[in-house]
């Protein structure tokens, strides 16, 4: 499973037309401990996952989204 959840979230070519991303806003949410913020990752990937979108976290914390390119494991 780790490694499907692995290509679902890297794609090739990021720039690729056909690829879709689920934006999460996760700053602006006060207040969270990490298992709510564990679990709210966790729904907003499984979302993701089902409408084939890549999840992305605008501002979570050591997020690197320069290097967006996968491979394959």
């Amino acid at each position: 499973m780790q490694r499907d959840i692995w290509i679902h979230q890297h794609p090739l070519n990021c720039s690729n037309p056909n690829v879709k991303f689920l934006v999460a806003d996760w700053e602006g949410v006060p207040g969270l401990g990490i298992g709510a913020q564990i679990a709210s990752m966790c729904g907003l990937l499984g979302i993701a996952i089902n409408e084939g979108r890549v999840l992305v976290a605008n501002h979570y914390n050591r997020a690197d989204h320069d290097g967006c390119k996968g491979k394959i494991l």
